[in-house]
């Protein structure tokens, strides 16, 4: 999965979250507008894994 970002100026920042291929899997990820240097608009994203409560059993 990969998430964009559309900044300022058309420019894209482009983030990888899950990735089978690279090993790469962040259950829980976050950025804002002050991370990406955005100053005249204040943005939050945040990516949270949500886990079930009853699990099956085999």
């Amino acid at each position: 999965m990969t998430s964009k970002i559309l900044l300022p100026q058309n420019t894209m920042k482009s983030f990888i979250l899950t990735s089978s291929t690279s090993n790469i899997e962040l259950d829980n990820w976050k950025i804002n507008s002050q991370q990406l240097n955005i100053k005249n608009i204040h943005f939050s994203i945040q990516q949270i894994c949500l886990h079930g409560r009853k699990q099956k059993r085999f």
